[in-house]
């Protein structure tokens, strides 16, 4: 026999009939009326119905059951016919049900069998604007918890057991008296809650509960795995502020349970959230209720279907954690599908896609180059040698003329010898010093050989079709994927059948949720902690997976079997009921999907494999067409120089080299008779004649004094002068007269004769420098001049360092000189004469670059990027080019080693240029900078 009145009568006088019994709980029973069918009755067991009346009776007078569509408030008081109070009238929830039946998956493809997961993100959203509801008329919840909002199926939010409520009405504040360990916050853990006021942000922890479990698949945020010794039931790890998937795990000494999402799966502001609703900081001020509204909404902008599965929904930019958790629970459906798939033919048709892919011309391996040269044919010289030929021809004339000249007279010794030195120069020098003409030739084909080396590095580094046959070998893949797709179906089909007894029997475990099941020593906190593993229904329970979960011994794991048994006890096979049909959508729609996505890939990868036809015959075009011209140009250049250079002008120089040497013997001759010693007169023999008689001897003539004899210098050419000669030394008598030593006078020393210099002897004196590194004003005027040729990228400031020193030797390279960086007067000489040649520029990107415009540096300082053709460089590191290869227009592919702070790296960098604006990529990402153009 039924403790409540059949018929009760409301404080306004209308009277209800008591229909079907809609709902039980501790506090009462829940009626339709035969009267009203949007309105129900809540009956309170006779017991707790005085208790009861006041509060009840001060909410229905403030009639907030007008101002609140989320809350069923009490509308008006009830009382049996005795005039006893028995309840309250309230506004009827139809066709709604507790949210654990939305969040849990199991009961949610039963119960909301169509939602997907923007579907629980609005519902989480409505809860949150109930609670705000409350909160605005000045009420607290008190016990918030998964039972206390009823969802619908458009994801509309209903709060019941607004008896409940912390209110505050005819000046006296009525407290909740119940509570959820689950979702009451760390701070009230343990409290006698009829003793303790609540505040909304109390009420803020139970929504931050509701809102994770909803997101996160009904897992409870404060269940995982300990980390530490022993067991940690669900209060004592929300007592101690454990957020299982907080990103201080080293704190909590927690662990998400495996396959569960995460917090990276999701914004980082919804993230931020959960870490503020559930850390320490919590217990001052949580997000609230408005503020989730608004966290909500702005996640579900963030969701993109799955490309894996379509059911599935997750964040932009993000793994998918559905995908995820299926995998590690195989059998595990996180959502239904409901795509229409349509059956795929037995025979899938093929061959149109494999014709259009085996007609993409394949561009086969690179052939030499020599295949694609044309040999230029009637090439003659241009106009300019043949012009200058002539001028050649006089001047190895005027040489051999002169050199010959300087040569004989050079032989004649004496005073001819000067004279001829300077003819001999003279001729040497119309050899060896080349016209202008001859000169901008001789640059010319180094030009020309330089470029057609380039092509030819060029045209050894093109890829061929490797990766042409590489894409080619993918798609093939594909396209055999997609036609065995007629087979996979009858195979997946052929799965359906033979596992159909387990389906069913699945099913039928799935029906028994865990939740609403009375187990042995099972309560509330272990069910949310088996939830928040993936154990929901009987179908989830086995004993390996049980046993891994902490806290859960030998005898809770037999409870929750033996419980499981009794429900597959209950199983009966049908073997006639056909495949499930949602399991046959659900295969259906992954073939198609599959179909779907084949499709696509073997478009883009037949895209791709005509690009890279196109391009490696594009290519080989390009090179081809640039090998010819630098071949031709190469081969002009030859031609040209050759045609200056004939035989009589290396004849001539020939000619000079001989003359040169001819001239050197004379001068050592002439030196050798020169340095011979000359006769001493008592050697002199005098001999008469034959037909003259003998000399009369004289008497011998005193004298006071001897005279020495005169030494006359001897004549060029060696020997005595001769006998009776006006020159000649007058001899002494041959007895001269015997005086003492002592009257004798001191005899001079003998005189050297100076002697010619020979002429190969001569050491030409070192040229002097006028511009001395040493000096600052000096450098300047060296590196501005570097600057104004184009060889260095950044102006003078007259210290000599390592930029100014590869700007030198850059220049001497192309000036023909001594291949250093060696300041001297011959390149003094070329840099400040009129012919300097200017720097070739042929790299656009060569020159100085900043990546903040205006910010270049000021006069005197180095731009921040500067690029040289083999090298950039900039204050904090340097990349050194080693190959360089055109990729297009204005663009260069360069492979380099690149150093910075004593470590180097190779690197592949793509330079492309945009009027002024410089785009660098490699392995880093892109960077962006501007042209300096003081500083090219």
């Amino acid at each position: 026999m039924t403790p409540f009145p059949s018929i009760v009568q409301s404080s306004l006088g209308r009277t209800f009939h008591l229909a079907k019994q809609i709902g039980k709980g501790g506090e009462g029973a829940i009626y339709e009326t035969s009267e009203q069918q949007d309105i129900a009755v809540k009956l309170y067991w006779p017991d707790k119905a005085q208790s009861r009346r006041e509060k009840i009776a001060a909410m229905a007078s403030a009639q907030w059951y007008k101002t609140s569509s989320f809350v069923a408030f009490p509308i008006d008081i009830l009382f049996s016919p005795n005039g006893a109070f028995v309840g309250f009238v309230m506004k009827k929830i139809g066709g709604s049900k507790p949210v654990h039946m939305l969040f849990t998956p199991a009961s949610r493809k039963a119960e909301f069998s169509r939602a997907n997961y923007r579907f629980l993100i609005r519902a989480a959203g409505n809860i949150a604007r109930a609670v705000a509801s409350v909160h605005s008329l000045g009420c607290v919840i008190g016990d918030v918890n998964h039972s206390g909002f009823l969802v619908s199926d458009k994801a509309v939010s209903i709060l019941i057991d607004s008896d409940s409520f912390q209110v505050v009405a005819s000046n006296h504040k009525y407290l909740c008296q119940v509570g959820t360990p689950d979702y009451t916050p760390p701070e009230l853990q343990g409290v006698r809650f009829d003793r303790v006021p609540r505040t909304p942000n109390h009420d803020n922890f139970g929504l931050a509960v509701l809102v994770f479990q909803i997101l996160f698949m009904g897992r409870h945020p404060f269940s995982g795995r300990y980390q530490g010794s022993g067991d940690m039931p669900l209060e004592r790890a929300i007592g101690e502020f454990r957020f299982a998937y907080s990103a201080q795990a080293s704190r909590t000494q927690m662990l998400p349970p495996p396959g569960a999402p995460l917090l990276t799966d999701f914004p980082p502001h919804l993230g931020a959230a959960f870490e503020n609703a559930f850390g320490q900081q919590g217990r001052s001020l949580r997000s609230t209720a408005a503020e989730w509204i608004s966290l909500l909404e702005n996640l579900e902008t963030y969701l993109v279907p799955c490309s894996a599965e379509p059911s599935h929904q997750h964040i932009k930019d993000k793994p998918c954690p559905w995908c995820r958790m299926e995998q590690s629970s195989p059998g595990f459906v996180t959502f239904n599908t409901f795509t229409t798939a349509t059956a795929i033919p037995i025979h899938v048709d093929v061959s149109q896609i494999a014709a259009l892919i085996n007609a993409i011309r394949d561009p086969g391996p690179t052939p030499t180059i020599q295949t694609v040269i044309i040999v230029p044919t009637n090439v003659g010289p241009a106009p300019l040698a043949s012009g200058l030929n002539t001028n050649l021809k006089r001047r190895a004339y005027l040489g051999v003329g002169a050199s010959a000249s300087g040569a004989i007279l050079i032989s004649f010794g004496g005073i001819a010898i000067v004279p001829g030195l300077l003819v001999l120069g003279a001729g040497v020098l119309a050899n060896a010093f080349p016209p202008k003409e001859l000169k901008k030739l001789r640059e010319a084909r180094s030009q020309a050989e330089t470029s057609w080396r380039s092509i030819e590095d060029a045209w050894s580094k093109q890829p061929g079709n490797t990766k042409f046959l590489q894409i080619k070998s993918e798609v093939n893949e594909y396209v055999r994927l997609l036609s065995d797709l007629p087979n996979e179906e009858k195979r997946e089909l052929q799965k359906l059948e033979q596992n159909k007894k387990d389906a069913q029997l699945r099913r039928h475990l799935d029906r028994y949720l865990i939740a609403n099941a009375k187990i042995k020593k099972i309560g509330a906190g272990r069910k949310a902690v088996l939830a928040s593993f993936g154990v929901q229904t009987a179908a989830d329970i086995q004993q390996q997976r049980i046993s891994a979960i902490q806290g859960f011994g030998p005898a809770l794991v037999s409870s929750l079997m033996a419980w499981r048994q009794g429900a597959a006890n209950r199983f009966v096979f049908n073997v006639s009921e056909p495949v499930n049909q949602v399991d046959l959508a659900n295969m259906k729609a992954r073939i198609a999907n599959r179909k779907a996505d084949l499709d696509t890939k073997i478009r883009s990868f037949a895209g791709n494999l005509q690009q890279a036809s196109n391009f490696s015959l594009a290519q080989r075009a390009r090179i081809s067409s640039l090998a010819n011209q630098a071949f031709a140009a190469r081969r002009q250049a030859e031609i040209n120089e050759q045609s200056a250079t004939g035989s009589l002008h290396k004849a001539s120089k020939v000619i000079s080299l001989c003359c040169i040497g001819l001239a050197a013997i004379g001068l050592v001759i002439s030196n050798n008779s020169t340095t011979s010693a000359p006769p001493h007169p008592s050697s002199v023999v005098v001999t008469k004649a034959p037909d003259q008689p003998p000399p009369r001897p004289e008497p011998p003539i005193a004298v006071s004094k001897y005279v020495p004899p005169v030494i006359v210098p001897p004549q060029r050419g060696g020997g005595a002068p001769p006998v009776g000669s006006s020159s000649s030394t007058p001899l002494p008598p041959s007895n001269p007269p015997r005086q003492e030593e002592s009257a004798l006078p001191s005899l001079p020393g003998p005189q050297e004769v100076p002697q010619l210099p020979i002429p190969n002897s001569v050491v030409p004196a070192e040229p002097v420098l006028k511009r001395q590194l040493s000096r600052t004003e000096d450098v300047i005027q060296i590196q501005k001049k570097l600057f104004n040729l184009g060889y260095m990228s950044v102006p003078a400031n007259g210290k000599w360092g390592p930029l100014s020193k590869r700007a030198l030797g850059q220049y001497k390279q192309q000036a023909g000189l001594e291949k250093n960086d060696l300041w001297d007067a011959t390149a003094e000489d070329s840099l400040f004469g009129e012919n300097a040649p200017r720097a070739i520029r042929t790299l656009a990107f060569i020159g100085g670059w900043t990546n903040e415009l205006g910010q270049c540096g000021g006069p005197g300082e180095a731009a921040p990027l500067r690029i040289m053709a083999d090298r950039a460089e900039t204050d904090g590191g340097a990349c050194q080019f080693n190959s360089v290869s055109s990729d297009g227009n204005n663009a260069w592919r360069i492979d380099a080693t690149c150093s910075s702070g004593g470590t180097s790296h190779a690197a592949h960098i793509r330079l492309a240029i945009n009027g002024s604006v410089l785009h660098w990529t490699s392995e880093q990402p892109e960077n962006i900078y501007y042209r300096c153009e003081n500083f090219r």
